[in-house]
């Protein structure tokens, strides 16, 4: 019989605080104290740099970073710098590779996949690059009305539409670690976040700009604690025991 996971929501908390408590599940799981988790949390504002990351991505001086009130720290995850803070649904997944194949691969696309079926439930459209770990929201210009809409890629590969990278938007960040099968660190979903604090870096070092739920449905974006139900409710459907 599958075994659902645990939701934790801790609520708006400090980056290492954070990091600590992700520690602390990591070694109850592998000792199978506890099932499959996931952390809810808002971070207070922070860049973090991954393993393959690099300060040349920051922008703009480390005064005005300061003068903001951003924490800069360095950590053990994959991918390069991303922003954290108020307005933001990060999860970190502990989850018990062991348990599905061992597939790191397999694990990123799920988690991709939980993000996309969010983000179709609220009415936003989106879809993975192929080679490019996050979920990311395709604009292309309705010639009818002249606007720019949201299609998703699946579409736009279809079509041959001609989408240029530099309109291709990215609304959720992933980037993970493991400690033997077990996962932690994991993904950032933009609800409403400050959007100024991004244009302070090159988000992931890919140039790409970034967009929220609340730039793609102005006064129809929900209420976060209601997309933080809608995701905890996906990701049990998507991590049940051994499936």
């Amino acid at each position: 019989m599958s075994e659902a996971a645990d939701i934790v929501n801790l609520g708006l908390k400090d980056y290492r605080q954070t990091y600590e408590i992700q520690k602390e599940f990591v070694a109850r799981r592998l000792k199978g104290q506890i099932p499959d988790t996931l952390i809810l949390v808002e971070h207070t504002p922070v860049f973090t740099i991954g393993k393959s990351g690099s300060k040349k991505n920051i922008l703009v001086s480390l005064e005005k970073i300061n003068e903001k009130g951003i924490e800069i720290i360095e950590v053990n995850r994959g991918g390069d710098i991303t922003y954290h803070g108020p307005g933001q649904i990060v999860g970190y997944p502990i989850i018990d590779l062991r348990n599905y194949g061992k597939d790191i691969h397999l694990y990123l696309r799920r988690i991709e996949g939980i993000l996309i079926k969010l983000l179709e439930k609220f009415g936003i459209k989106a879809d993975r690059i192929e080679g490019m770990t996050g979920v990311w929201v395709y604009p292309v210009r309705n010639p009818a009305t002249n606007a720019m809409e949201d299609i998703p890629a699946v579409f736009l590969r279809k079509q041959n539409a001609g989408i240029t990278s530099e309109e291709v938007k990215k609304i959720a960040s992933i980037g993970i670690a493991l400690n033997k099968w077990v996962t932690y660190h994991g993904f950032a979903l933009n609800v409403e976040p400050n959007m100024e604090h991004f244009r302070m870096i090159n988000p992931c070092g890919l140039g790409r700009e970034i967009t929220s739920m609340k730039e793609q449905l102005k006064e129809l974006c929900p209420p976060q604690k209601r997309i933080e139900k809608k995701l905890s409710e996906i990701f049990i459907e998507f991590f049940k025991k051994g499936e």
